[in-house]
C-alpha cells in the first residue's frame, strides 16, 4: 500500500511541478486592469528570438500532460479498478455456488449407496445447506450505485476545466480567446466542487460506507487467497512448491 502512495505523491509532484515552475502575478489588460496569479511560459528564457514559439510548445505541454494525467489516466484507471473488482466478486460468487452444488451432489449420492429411501435422499439435499449460510458475496446495489456517481461526478466536473485549457491552447488572440478567458475561470471554479462533493456522496449515497467496503475488498483478498492456495495444493503446480 505504502508503495502504491508513493506513486501516488510522486505522480502528483511531477504534474504541479510546472506550475510551481511558471507561476507569476501577471497583469490582465483589458478595460479593468486586473492582476492574477497565472502562469507565465516566458520565464527562464534566455533569448527573445524564439519566444512565442517557447511560450506556445510549454502551454501545450503543460496543457496535454494535465489532462492526461489528471483526467483522463485517472478516469481509466479509476473505471478500470471498478470494474475489475466487479467481475472478481461475480467470479467468486459463482464458484461458490458450484462448490455448494457439489457438495449436495455428493452428500445424496453417499445416502443413495446406503440404501437408503428416495424420500430421504431429498430431505438431506434440501438441508445441505444450512438455512443460515450466507449468500455468495456481491456488490451491494447502493455500494454499486455510489461508485458510479463518483465516477460520473468526477468526470462531468473536471472536463469543463479540462476542455477549457486545450481551448485556450488551441485559441488565437481574437473572439475565441476571449471567449476562453470568460469561461477558464469559472471551468476552475467548478472543478473545485469535486473534492467537496465527495465526502457528501460517501455519506449520503451509501449507508454503513465502511461497512460495506470493507465486506466487498475482504471478499476479494479472500478469493485471491483461496486462488493462490487451490494453486498451491494443484500436484501440476509441485514444482513451485
Amino acid at each position: 500500500a505504502w508503495k502504491v502512495c508513493a506513486l501516488g505523491w510522486l505522480w502528483a509532484t511531477l504534474n504541479t511541478a510546472p506550475y510551481s515552475l511558471f507561476r507569476a502575478v501577471i497583469e490582465k489588460e483589458g478595460e479593468h486592469k486586473k492582476k492574477l496569479c497565472y502562469h507565465n511560459f516566458a520565464l527562464f528564457l534566455s533569448s527573445n528570438e524564439m519566444l512565442e514559439r517557447d511560450c506556445n510548445v510549454r502551454q501545450a505541454s503543460t496543457a496535454i500532460s494535465k489532462t492526461l494525467l489528471a483526467f483522463i489516466i485517472p478516469l481509466v484507471i479509476i473505471t478500470g479498478s471498478y470494474i475489475v473488482v466487479t467481475f472478481k466478486l461475480r467470479e467468486m460468487g459463482k464458484r461458490k455456488r458450484q462448490s455448494t452444488r457439489r457438495f449436495s451432489e455428493m452428500n445424496l449420492n453417499d445416502v443413495k449407496e446406503s440404501g437408503e429411501e428416495y424420500l430421504s435422499a431429498t430431505k438431506l439435499r434440501s438441508s445441505s445447506t444450512p438455512p443460515n449460510t450466507p449468500a455468495p458475496p456481491g456488490i451491494p446495489k447502493s455500494f454499486s450505485r455510489m461508485v458510479k456517481i463518483l465516477i460520473a461526478a468526477f468526470a462531468l466536473i473536471w472536463a469543463p476545466y479540462h476542455i477549457a485549457c486545450m481551448l485556450e491552447m488551441m485559441a488565437d488572440a481574437g473572439n475565441a480567446s476571449r471567449v476562453v478567458d470568460k469561461w477558464l475561470p469559472g471551468a476552475a471554479t467548478f472543478s473545485f466542487l469535486n473534492p467537496l462533493l465527495n465526502p457528501v456522496l460517501y455519506a449520503f449515497s451509501c449507508p454503513q460506507f465502511c461497512v460495506r467496503i470493507r465486506q466487498s475488498l475482504a471478499s476479494v483478498f479472500e478469493g485471491l487467497l483461496q486462488e493462490e492456495l487451490e494453486g498451491c495444493k494443484d500436484p501440476g503446480n509441485s514444482n513451485r512448491i
